[in-house]
C-alpha cells in the first residue's frame, strides 16, 4: 500500500511508466544525485517488457531499411549487457535457412550477416558461418529440405526474464534514493503557465490519490503515452502508431529445432522466430496495426493460425496444431505515429525523447518507440536531457559499466559449478533448481536461500510441476514490491509463466503470502480469484 502522506511531494524528476524504459531512467536519474518519483499504474514490467520476444539483439533486420546507428548501438549494449547481467543475458544460436520462395535470398542474408560482424567487431560472441543444405539438416535434421538453399548460423542473445530486467533496474533505482511506485495510477497532468509542474496520482488498489510536483515530467508509459498526454485534453499532436505483437508458447516437440529459428514468414516474410525458452518453444512473432484497449490486449484465433502455420511450415514433420498451445501472450510495441500507408515492418525502432516545449508543455518529456536492448542509453540520453533542462551540469553517468542488481560475477558458469555444489549439499536442493534460482537472482541468490536457515520448510517447492520454492515468495515480499500474487508468480518468480500458469499452486502461493502479511481467510481466498483472472486476462485468446 502506497502512504501518500510520508513521501516527499516535490522531485527534481517525474516518470510515468515502470517499464523497461521508465526503469533505466529512473535508475540513471538517481543514481546521478536527482531526486525521482517513479510511477507505474500497474507493476513493473506489465507491458511490453514482459510480453517482448525475449531477445536482446543487434536488429539484424534493420540493416534493410539502412539504419546503421541504431544497428551498432544495439550491439554495443547487447554487449554491455552481457557483462552487466550475466545470469539474465546469455548467448543464443540462431539457425537462418533459406529457401527457395523466401523474401531474401541467400547472398542478400549473407551480406546483411558480414555487415552485422562488421558493426559488432568489439563483441565477444562468433561471427556467422555458411551452411549448405546437407549441413543445415546435419545441424537441424527436422527442418524442412524442400527447395532449401542452405543457410546461416548467427549468434545473438536472449534475456530469459526482461520483467526481471526491469525489476533489477527498479531495485536500483530505490537503492539510490528514488521513490518507486507501482499500482499507482497518473489521472491527471499539473499544467501551469505553459508548464507541467506535476501530476495527480491514484492508488490502483485502495483508491487513495495525491498530488506531487516535479521540475521535469517524463512520460514514458509507452503504448500509453498518447493517453497520458490526452488526460488533460493538453494540445499535443499524437504521438504513437503502435503495433500488436503476439506470441504462443508450445512444449518441447519431437521433430522440432535444435536451436533458435529465424526466418521471413513464408506468408508474409516478416521476421519469424522459434525460440527454445525454458523446457518450451517461444514462437513469434506478429505486427499488426491494433486500435483496441491496450489494458486488455490479447492474441486472436487468426494470429495463433499464423503462428502455427509457421512453426508447421519450416518443420513440416511437426504437425503442430491449437491443442499444442500452451498459453499466448499479446503485447503493444510502442512505435512512432506514421501514416497509414507505411508497412508495420518498416516503422523505424529507433527511438525519440520529445520535448513538449514548443506545445507550451514545458518540463515534459516522452519517450516514444525504444527497444528492450537499448533501454540503457536511451536512459542516459534522456538524463542528460534533463540535466540539460534543468541548468544543471551532468555528472558522468554510472550506468555504462556497473553490474545490474544480481550481477556482478565474472564468468556465470564458474558461479554456477560452484555455489550448486556449495548450496546442493547445504540446502539439499537438485542442481537443476539452484541454476535454476541463479538464472532468476544471480549473485543475489544467496540471500534467498539465507531464508532457509531460519526456515527450513522454505526449501520446499510450492509447486511440484515447477521448481521455484517457497523462499522466494519470502524474498519478494521483502525486498521486491509485489503486491499481488500475480506480480510475484508472473513477473518476480517465474511459476506464473510456466505450463501451468501457476494456476495449480494458486492457493499455496497466496496462502504463504497471507500467512506473510497478516491476511485473514477471506483476503487470502480473494487474492486466488483475482490471480486466475489475472491469467485469464494476461493469456487468454480473444
Amino acid at each position: 500500500m502506497v502512504d501518500f502522506k510520508r513521501i516527499s511531494k516535490e522531485y527534481d524528476v517525474i516518470i510515468i511508466g515502470g517499464g523497461i524504459n521508465g526503469a533505466g531512467i529512473a535508475r540513471d536519474a538517481a543514481e546521478r544525485g536527482l531526486s525521482v518519483y517513479l510511477a507505474e499504474k500497474n507493476d513493473f514490467a506489465f507491458g511490453t517488457t514482459f510480453r517482448s520476444t525475449k531477445l536482446i539483439h543487434g536488429g539484424l533486420r534493420y540493416l534493410e531499411h539502412y539504419e546503421i546507428g541504431l544497428v551498432r548501438e544495439s550491439l554495443r549494449e547487447r554487449e554491455r549487457l552481457l557483462n552487466q547481467a550475466p545470469h539474465l543475458v546469455k548467448p543464443i544460436k540462431f539457425v537462418i535457412p533459406i529457401f527457395e520462395d523466401n523474401k531474401y535470398g541467400y547472398g542478400k542474408v549473407k551480406l546483411g550477416l558480414l555487415v552485422y560482424d562488421m558493426l559488432s567487431y568489439d563483441k565477444s560472441l562468433k561471427n556467422h558461418k555458411s551452411y549448405s543444405c546437407d549441413e543445415l539438416h546435419d545441424l537441424e535434421p527436422n527442418i524442412r529440405t524442400k527447395n532449401c538453399r542452405g543457410g546461416f548460423v548467427y549468434y545473438d542473445c536472449q534475456v530469459t526474464y526482461p520483467e526481471r530486467l526491469c525489476l533489477e533496474n527498479i531495485l536500483l533505482a530505490k537503492a539510490a534514493g528514488a521513490n518507486i511506485y507501482n499500482y499507482t495510477e497518473v489521472i491527471k497532468l499539473i499544467h501551469t503557465k505553459g508548464k507541467i509542474i506535476g501530476i495527480k496520482v491514484r492508488d490502483s488498489l485502495n483508491g487513495e490519490a495525491a498530488e506531487i510536483y516535479g521540475r521535469i515530467v517524463v512520460n514514458a508509459s509507452g503504448p500509453w503515452v498518447d493517453k497520458v498526454l490526452n488526460l488533460n485534453h493538453l494540445k499535443s499532436s499524437r504521438k504513437m502508431g503502435g503495433t500488436k505483437g503476439s506470441h504462443i508458447l508450445l512444449p518441447k516437440f519431437s521433430k522440432g529445432p535444435r536451436h533458435a529459428i529465424y526466418f521471413p514468414a513464408h506468408q508474409d516474410g516478416r521476421p519469424f522466430f522459434i525460440i527454445p525458452w525454458r523446457d518450451y518453444y517461444w514462437v513469434g512473432t506478429t505486427d499488426i496495426h491494433y486500435k483496441g484497449d491496450f489494458d486488455r490486449v490479447q492474441a486472436t484465433p487468426k494470429e495463433i493460425e499464423y503462428l502455427l502455420r509457421e512453426v508447421n511450415f519450416v518443420f513440416p514433420q511437426a504437425r503442430i496444431t491449437g491443442e499444442d498451445v500452451l498459453y499466448s501472450l499479446a503485447g503493444i510495441r510502442p512505435l512512432p505515429l506514421t501514416n497509414s500507408e507505411t508497412e508495420e515492418a518498416e516503422i523505424t525502432r529507433s527511438h525519440i525523447i520529445f520535448d513538449h516545449e514548443d506545445e507550451d508543455l514545458d518540463g515534459l518529456l516522452s519517450i516514444i518507440g525504444g527497444k528492450l536492448t537499448t533501454y540503457r542509453n536511451l536512459a542516459e540520453q534522456t538524463v542528460d536531457i534533463i540535466f540539460e533542462k534543468l541548468g544543471l551540469p551532468s555528472p558522468a553517468c554510472r550506468t555504462r559499466d556497473a553490474p545490474l542488481w544480481g550481477g556482478g560475477m565474472k564468468s556465470i558458469d564458474r558461479f554456477i559449478s560452484y555455489n550448486s555444489k556449495k548450496y546442493c549439499l547445504k540446502y539439499g536442493l537438485t542442481p537443476e533448481q539452484v541454476t535454476y534460482l541463479i538464472s532468476i537472482y544471480g549473485s543475489r541468490v544467496k540471500q534467498v536461500l539465507q531464508l532457509i536457515d531460519s526456515e527450513p520448510k522454505l526449501k520446499d517447492r510450492i509447486c511440484k510441476n515447477n521448481l521455484d520454492i517457497k523462499a522466494q515468495i519470502i524474498f519478494s515480499l521483502q525486498n521486491e514490491l509485489p503486491r499481488t500474487l500475480a506480480d510475484i508468480y508472473i513477473r518476480r518468480a517465474s511459476i506464473g509463466t510456466s505450463a501451468c500458469r501457476g494456476l495449480d499452486c494458486a492457493k499455496e502461493g497466496a496462502k504463504i503470502m497471507g500467512n506473510f502479511l497478516g491476511w485473514r481467510r477471506k483476503r487470502i481466498k480473494q487474492e486466488v480469484k483475482d490471480y486466475e483472472r489475472r491469467v485469464e486476462e494476461l493469456y487468454g485468446c480473444s
